[in-house]
């Protein structure tokens, strides 16, 4: 990217250039937005072309450098072949300059040319230049540069390519993460904004396709990791073992294309992966500086070099009529795709947190994911933020026009694709009952219906509290229509055994407990080096289970608390949007908000409570306390729905009166409160085990 103010400073002190200014500056802007204006890409190039000329005289004409810093061990070499293009090579310099966390080798390979790249080199520091007398061409000249490279970790880089913020760190940690990983390719973004590639496919007949080339460079398919055939070798890292390992680039190839494609199969057939790398990316120019009048004879000449050289391996490649969906990588584990209401991401609590677990742990367990949120899809996050939650390796489908109306498009796309289909909650079964009744569309695939919580049991509840209860007539209607959501499948998961118990008298063959998981968080403060009472959970109105429970708590027992001379803090840690709880304005209750890291509160309270009056399932926010050893305090129903010891592992207030004498008690009995944190992490360790939850999963995807 072009620093806008440095550019501007560097004019001013050259003569005659200001009007060239006024002019780049309005190009400039174009290419640095991910989207460019409606314009055809060559026009596009002819701007870019001209605005990187002006870029170089600027430099050749001032009194800068550009300086890489020397050092006796680099992190990474950096192999550039260059024929004339001064241009490029000095916005690619340039870029490449700007990494300051790495130390970088820079190789640049001459190829004798004959524009100002020598008076550009002359006025660069501390790098390696390899001077030939004649055009040895990309696949010579990479060879050349790479055996000079001192690091063990090697990138070749065109000189019209240049490598986005972290780019390198990420594609040196990829490689370095797995000793399969003999190669990683970048997201390739062309100069319009449009894709080049998301990996590269090979078809049986050795012609080759950038995947998803010319469509958004935002597109959900571009976005997550995964093995691939090969990767352009305009931005291809491997390491320097590996290269000696083959030989380097097949000479055969000379003088260009389809080297990187017989390096990557010959890495294939030797049983490494190329892996293709969505959070490197890339801006590509592309053909800048091939020069090669014949250039479709050669790719045809060493197309069938290749097919003679791969006859074997690519005989298992699909055909060029495939569609090319199928071949966007070479997945071999068996697929799962997960469909919920909203995608699964953690800060939306609400059971959110429990399935993002579930699509972390399929993950790991060694499954491909694709999520698919069913009723929304229109998400604002950037793809940084979204991937945040989510490993890399799981395919996200969101902003490019899925949710309902494109299910079955998507499906009939990846017709029998999927091994496992994975539909999380009654509201996302409901709609998909809507499209296909009898859930024919999911046809070939073994389906699990992940019911979370019967929700026709927190409507009773609500009924109790409101003083309107439902009669029998209601309360069989809602459970019979609810527990119908699961006919046809093959598989049930749900939360408690209370629930399980429900869909096991439907006759449904596998039924299973899927709670919670918790990582035991055993050196907290003691028991003294706490204050207070904490609240957790997203409070999106005045109604719901979590808002009801505080509005109860503040109304009710804080008043019977501040006559008893209680008066530590009350934290309330989450979303909140209700109202009614903005507008309480005791000091003693101190509305934080959503945190991104709960650990620093749990830590520092001394009690956390609990006093939900209407839910379904389990409490989420309950056991994830538990699992610091914070003692709780319970209400009835969370009583009923965890059935654990009163006493010895929570306390229970039925009453006002009572839950306020219960915050007395455990605030002031040291004993107590060490009996009630060391049995809780006892409890979690039993139930809420990552092992326990893995299991249960692994249990669920069997066939």
């Amino acid at each position: 990217m072009v620093n806008l103010q440095k550019y501007k400073q560097t004019l001013r002190q050259v003569p005659g250039l200001r009007r060239a200014y006024q002019f780049s500056k309005k190009i400039w802007k174009k290419f640095n937005q991910v989207k460019l204006p409606e314009k055809s890409l060559a026009n596009t190039k002819e701007d870019f072309i001209r605005l990187a000329k002006r870029d170089l005289q600027t430099f050749l004409l001032g009194q800068r450098v550009i300086s890489f810093s020397s050092a006796n061990q680099y992190d990474l070499s950096i192999v550039i072949p260059v024929y004339n293009k001064a241009e490029f090579t000095f916005r690619c310099l340039r870029n490449l300059a700007e990494v300051k966390d790495l130390k970088l080798q820079i190789i640049i390979v001459n190829n004798a040319s004959e524009d100002t790249t020598n008076d550009l080199l002359s006025k660069v520091e501390n790098i390696v230049v390899i001077n030939n007398l004649e055009n040895l061409h990309f696949l010579k000249a990479s060879n050349q540069g790479a055996q000079r490279a001192s690091s063990k970790y090697v990138l070749f880089l065109n000189n019209d390519a240049e490598p986005q913020t972290d780019a390198l760190k990420n594609a040196l940690a990829k490689i370095k993460s797995d000793p399969k990983i003999a190669a990683v390719g970048a997201k390739l973004i062309l100069p319009d904004g449009k894709l080049q590639e998301a990996g590269c496919l090979i078809w049986s007949d050795g012609c080759c396709q950038g995947y998803g080339r010319g469509g958004s460079v935002d597109q959900a398919e571009a976005q997550y990791e995964k093995v691939v055939d090969y990767c352009s070798g305009a931005f291809l890292l491997t390491s320097k073992e590996i290269l000696e390992e083959v030989n380097y680039f097949d000479e055969r190839f000379a003088p260009a294309y389809y080297e990187e494609v017989d390096f990557c199969l010959t890495l294939q057939s030797l049983g490494y992966k190329i892996v293709y790398l969505p959070t490197a990316e890339v801006n590509h120019f592309e053909f800048a500086s091939a020069g090669m009048s014949n250039a479709i004879d050669l790719m045809n000449r060493n197309r069938l070099i290749l097919l003679d050289k791969h006859q074997q391996l690519l005989s298992t490649k699909l055909d060029r009529e495939t569609p090319a969906f199928l071949s966007r990588s070479l997945e071999t584990r068996p697929k799962v795709l997960y469909i919920d209401e909203l995608l699964p991401q953690i800060k939306m609590g609400a059971g959110y947190p429990r399935a993002n677990s579930l699509v972390q742990t399929i993950d790991q367990l060694g499954f491909f994911v694709t999520v698919y949120p069913l009723l929304r899809a229109d998400y604002a996050e950037s793809w940084s933020e979204v991937y945040q939650e989510f490993p890399r390796a799981v395919e996200i489908l969101i902003k490019d026009n899925y949710g309902i109306s494109g299910l079955v498009r998507t499906l009939t796309e990846r017709a029998n694709y999927y091994d496992y289909v994975w539909i999380s909650r009654p509201s996302t079964m409901t709609e998909i009952r809507k499209l296909s009744p009898n859930l024919e569309i999911f046809s070939g695939a073994k389906i699990i219906y992940d019911a979370e919580a019967l929700f026709t049991l927190r409507d009773i509840a609500y009924g109790k509290i409101s003083n309107a209860p439902l009669n029998e007539k209601d309360i069989e209607q809602k459970m019979s229509a609810e527990l119908k959501l699961s006919q046809g499948v093959d598989a049930v998961s749900s939360v408690s055994l209370a629930e399980a118990s429900y869909f096991k008298q439907t006759g449904i063959k596998q039924v299973e407990v899927l709670g919670f998981q918790h990582q035991l968080t055993t050196s907290t403060p003691s028991f003294n080096d706490r204050n207070g009472l904490l609240f957790l959970g997203a409070l999106h109105d005045d109604f719901g289970p979590n808002s009801d429970s505080l509005i109860w708590f503040i109304e009710k027992v804080l008043p019977i608390l501040k006559d008893k001379g209680f008066t530590a803090p009350l934290k309330i840690i989450g979303t909140n949007k209700s109202p009614r709880i903005q507008s309480i304005k005791d000091p003693q209750v101190i509305n934080i908000g959503a945190v991104d890291d709960l650990s620093p509160s749990i830590n520092q309270a001394k009690i956390f409570i609990a006093p939900t009056r209407f839910a379904a399932g389990i409490p989420q926010k309950v056991t994830e306390v538990a699992s610091y050893g914070l003692p709780v305090i319970v209400s009835e129903l969370i009583h009923q729905q965890l059935g654990w010891q009163v006493e010895s592992e929570y306390l229970l207030g039925l009453t006002p009166e009572e839950f306020a004498n219960q915050v007395i008690r455990l605030d002031q009995d040291e004993a107590l409160w060490t009996q009630l944190h060391k049995n809780s992490l006892a409890r979690i360790e039993q139930d809420f085990s990552k092992e326990a939850f893995t299991n249960t999963i692994k249990k669920l995807l069997t066939k």
